[in-house]
């Protein structure tokens, strides 16, 4: 337990909030530099940013939130501590990676068509096409290749974060805590469900919009021999659900 530990599981997301803000705000400035006349992506732009930014103070409160229940959770308020053979580790490190490539993949081909749609609408009917292809190319970069670009990247950092740490996790009412950082359940899990392989797996599903793979779950390996432990937890969670 040597590694630095992450409490706050929004920061990276709140980091990000702010780029993202910046941009939607920059970009229509630097369209007008370039003599774009079109008034579309200033609206856009605009309204994507101060939506952005009016979004900002609620993942302030939740992060303050979390890092409470993190702190908690280490400090003793777990339900179980599992600690992993380093094959078994990796082995699950390596195939969240795999999923999340295969999601981002999905999700990138999905925003890019939502951008470029979203882009050529508010020129259809000017017959300025050119105009509204920019504003296209630039829906697409910013939705279908830096937000999934970043969320990858994200999810790279984890990997390569719970490689270089400690093989363990511990699981709590309130989340857990593996690969260096703090996964809340927001509220109870609506399920939690042993799954056997190696290693054997529980998968929250939480509550929350489901998105193109389903509904937000989360996987927590449990370690050979564990697994009467694990159907037992799973099973004091569905007595929470």
């Amino acid at each position: 337990m040597t590694e630095q530990k992450q409490l706050n599981p929004l920061r990276g997301f709140i980091r990000g909030l702010w780029a993202f803000a910046f941009l939607c705000l920059a970009v229509p400035a630097g369209l007008a530099a370039a003599g774009v006349e079109s008034e579309a992506p200033f609206i856009v732009g605009i309204i994507l940013g101060c939506i952005s930014l009016m979004m900002l103070p609620l993942f302030y409160y939740l992060g303050r939130r979390y890092r409470r229940e993190a702190a908690a959770l280490l400090g003793g308020q777990h339900l179980v501590y599992w600690t992993y053979q380093r094959q078994e580790w990796e082995q699950f490190l390596h195939s969240e990676w795999a999923v999340a490539k295969r999601r981002m993949v999905k999700a990138s081909l999905y925003l890019s068509g939502a951008g470029a749609v979203g882009g050529i609408l508010p020129t259809w009917g000017t017959e300025d096409w050119v105009t509204g292809l920019i504003i296209a190319a630039v829906a697409v970069v910013l939705l279908g290749g830096l937000i999934p670009g970043l969320v990858l990247l994200s999810q790279y950092n984890i990997m390569q974060q719970g490689l270089r740490g400690q093989a363990e996790a511990w699981v709590g009412l309130t989340g857990a805590y593996l690969c260096s950082r703090y996964i809340p359940w927001g509220a109870p899990p609506r399920s939690v469900k042993l799954t056997p392989g190696f290693p054997a797996v529980l998968r929250f599903e939480l509550h929350g919009k489901s998105s193109l793979d389903g509904p937000p779950t989360v996987r927590i390996p449990v370690p050979n021999g564990c697994e009467e432990q694990a159907a037992v937890l799973a099973g004091r969670f569905g007595q929470h659900g």
